[in-house]
């Protein structure tokens, strides 16, 4: 068994071709049934509410059934496996596994890479409202009232944040995985994801990834510029260019994936007084060769 080599165990940025994967309209559109109101679909996510009712009827099982049964999405997601991060990732820990053997060593490549299938989708919103009807995950709505208006702060200041500050170690990950992080709508440092850079650092700190495109949000609030792995072939990567303004990207916009190493590295969110909901994807793969099929988590038979 593998051991992931030091450059994988470090946090990175990829960038995917937006209107070669469209996961955010595949979201927005297919899954989540949204109506597109002209601003663009990265603009509905963020309006997109659920109240915490809602989520409580919808359970992880539930929610993973239903991208699963989501086959444009599901379609985007592999693609983007094959074609962006398996290559990503085979890239990194043939390079640092053939440097720690010696430039005159043999070396055989890794060629396969395990990913999680379906990824996880999460819907952090800004704030609880009462006195409104809102749609399920995942369940149709003809109502265009259930749509949070742009721009429209909730009625409700219950701000709460998404999750607990932890690692993956604790719910049963193994250290031969990688985490990669997708967001879907503009961040903010109140609803991205927080992390340590290495394990037991505490330097946490906001995956923005403003300088591929995302807006920073200033002070004013305006707006500036658990399931199992699979097999996946490697193919060749993308060369990209980038080209973003806006929440509504055009179709030369470069979109980020953020990679780390979250099975060690502990992370959280904070709580969510943006004003506006974030919606991403996350998912974790790992070499062949660093996966242990038999692996439990230590101390439980």
């Amino acid at each position: 068994l593998r051991t992931l080599p030091r450059k994988c165990l470090e946090q990175a940025v990829l960038q995917y071709e937006l209107a070669r994967f469209n996961l955010v309209e595949a979201v927005a559109r297919d899954f989540l049934e949204l109506t597109n109101r002209g601003a663009g679909w990265m603009a509905e996510l963020e309006a997109y509410w659920l109240s915490e009712e809602a989520k409580q009827q919808q359970p992880p099982g539930k929610v993973h059934a239903r991208i699963r049964a989501c086959e444009p999405l599901c379609r985007a997601y592999e693609n983007l496996i094959r074609e962006v991060v398996g290559p990503h990732l085979l890239s990194a820990c043939n390079e640092g596994w053939k440097a720690a053997l010696g430039a005159e060593a043999a070396y055989e490549p890794e060629t396969t890479v395990l990913y999680q299938f379906p990824p996880t989708l999460r819907i952090f919103c800004s704030a609880t409202r009462s006195n409104a009807s809102v749609p399920q995950v995942g369940v149709p709505s003809t109502d265009e009232s259930q749509q949070c208006p742009r721009g429209e702060q909730a009625a409700s200041t219950e701000y709460k944040a998404l999750g607990r500050l932890h690692n993956d170690a604790q719910y049963g990950h193994q250290p031969g995985e990688v985490n990669f992080w997708l967001p879907l709508t503009r961040l903010a440092a109140a609803n991205t994801l927080w992390a340590e850079s290495e394990e037991g650092r505490g330097d946490f700190h906001p995956f923005l990834l403003d300088e591929i495109g995302y807006p920073q949000q200033p002070e004013d609030g305006g707006l500036l510029h658990q399931e199992p792995l699979r097999d996946g072939s490697s193919c060749e990567g993308l060369s990209l260019q980038s080209d973003q303004e806006g929440c509504r990207p055009s179709a030369a916009t470069l979109l980020p994936i953020q990679r780390f190493h979250g099975v060690l590295c502990r992370h959280q969110t904070q709580r969510n007084d943006s004003g506006r909901t974030r919606v991403s994807l996350d998912f974790r793969c790992a070499p062949k060769t660093a996966f242990d099929a038999d692996w439990r988590l230590p101390g439980v038979m």
